[in-house]
């Protein structure tokens, strides 16, 4: 009978300073409370794959993205929606920086011992600054997602939350979301952190 054959290996943990504290990545119980083996299963993906140099964008849709070492040479040009007349990008600023932060998580470089690795190695940075300072409106996070997706931005990335939208706020940021899925983009959005048992907005 005819099977998908499924690819294994060594599992590759990274030589990176920083990353026996990510937990989400490989979890040990190295956090008071955490649980063996709760994490992303990044060291046993890596086996298999890190992320080609340049193949996948990942935009940041955040406060700014500053040009950290990790990634900086991967970073590719971007948009300010919050105010577009300004071209600075890479000048996260939310304090602490929680962009720069963000894009570390998801695309700096492993195995480079250096600070942390990311998700994936090799993808490249595209900043979306939909945010003034650490906070901004809906409607230049609909205009950021919108502008990724024009781009060929792979993957929309906005850890960021909204709650008590209206209606047409709601509808607003729903059909943004629906035009960048139609050009195949994948969306991730966090949950929230404020509001217990509530899912925020985008990812509402």
């Amino acid at each position: 009978a005819a099977y998908v054959d499924t690819i294994g290996g060594v599992a590759l943990t990274p030589d990176d300073p920083d990353f026996a504290v990510q937990y989400a990545m490989n979890n040990t119980g190295q956090v008071a409370g955490g649980v063996t083996d709760a994490d992303l299963d990044a060291v046993e993906a890596w086996s298999i794959h890190t992320g080609d140099l340049g193949t996948v964008t990942i935009a940041i849709i955040d406060s700014g993205v500053d040009p950290h070492p990790e990634y900086s040479s991967r970073l590719v040009p971007g948009h300010n929606t919050n105010d577009p007349n300004n071209p600075d990008l890479t000048t996260d600023g939310c304090v602490p920086p929680h962009g720069t932060h963000v894009a570390g998580i998801a695309a700096a470089s492993g195995n480079n011992g250096i600070g942390v690795a990311g998700v994936t190695w090799g993808a490249n940075v595209m900043p979306i600054r939909v945010l003034d300072g650490c906070s901004g409106f809906v409607s230049d996070l609909a205009t950021g997602i919108i502008w990724a997706a024009d781009n060929d931005a792979d993957v929309l990335n906005m850890s960021l939350q909204y709650y008590g939208l209206s209606s047409a706020q709601s509808q607003d940021l729903q059909s943004a979301v629906h035009y960048a899925h139609g050009l195949g983009a994948v969306l991730l959005a966090a949950a929230g952190n404020d509001h217990p048992g509530a899912v925020a907005y985008p990812a509402r």
